[in-house]
């Protein structure tokens, strides 16, 4: 492996965890400047509104973070060329999770709870669902691409986190159509739920893609 390799792979895992952690940490932070806003209840979307005085932070934090993920779906790249189309199928999740829950919903905000559909509101709900739909089955590709690399850990942990992704996107689901009261109905506690597994999940690839890139000869 060239050494410019090397080092971009290290560095597009660190910043994989950064951007995790960000991704945790800046919703907390800048939500207290939102008033009436509830972590349990609102999604995170709702911080990038026209409405929220907070929405300039917030989309920036996005497109920040798409680049981020990425650069680490280019690092997976790198790091897994023996595993063939399911190395590059990975590879291309990241880039896909980074492209459109990252930068596309900082680029196109959500609208407001109860405002009119509009266009940039529309792309943000797809350009969502397409990103989020590339992570919530990345764990599965991964079992195929460590089956081939030999890391049964990481096999092991991949398989327990697209188990539990289900069963909480199944619960977000519900959850965005209930109309009452109760844990069923905090839409932005199991957003955090399924962002937590996931988050796990991505900060352990990233550990695997440094080691394998300080490893590489």
């Amino acid at each position: 492996m060239a050494h410019w390799a090397k080092v971009f792979a290290i560095v597009s895992a660190v910043g994989a965890v950064l951007a995790c952690a960000g991704d945790v940490v800046v919703p907390l932070v800048i939500g207290r400047s939102y008033p009436g806003y509830s972590h349990l209840r609102d999604v995170m979307s709702a911080l990038g509104t026209r409405e929220s005085p907070v929405a300039r932070w917030m989309n920036l934090w996005w497109v920040v973070f798409g680049v981020l993920m990425m650069a680490f779906g280019m690092g997976v790249a790198i790091v897994f060329p023996s595993a063939g189309d399911a190395g590059r199928v990975l590879a291309c999740q990241f880039l896909v999770f980074g492209l459109g829950a990252g930068i596309g919903a900082g680029l196109f905000p959500m609208d407001p709870v109860g405002a009119p559909t509009t266009l940039t509101g529309w792309l943000h709900g797809l350009t969502g669902t397409v990103g989020f739909t590339a992570l919530g089955f990345a764990p599965l590709v991964t079992l195929w691409v460590v089956s081939r690399a030999g890391t049964p850990w990481l096999w092991w942990l991949a398989a327990v986190v697209q188990g539990l992704g289900l069963v909480v996107f199944a619960v977000i689901v519900v959850s965005g159509h209930s109309r009452g009261e109760g844990v069923l109905s905090w839409a932005g506690l199991w957003q955090r739920v399924f962002l937590a597994v996931y988050y796990v999940y991505v900060a352990a690839m990233a550990v695997e893609v440094a080691r394998r890139a300080a490893c590489a000869e």
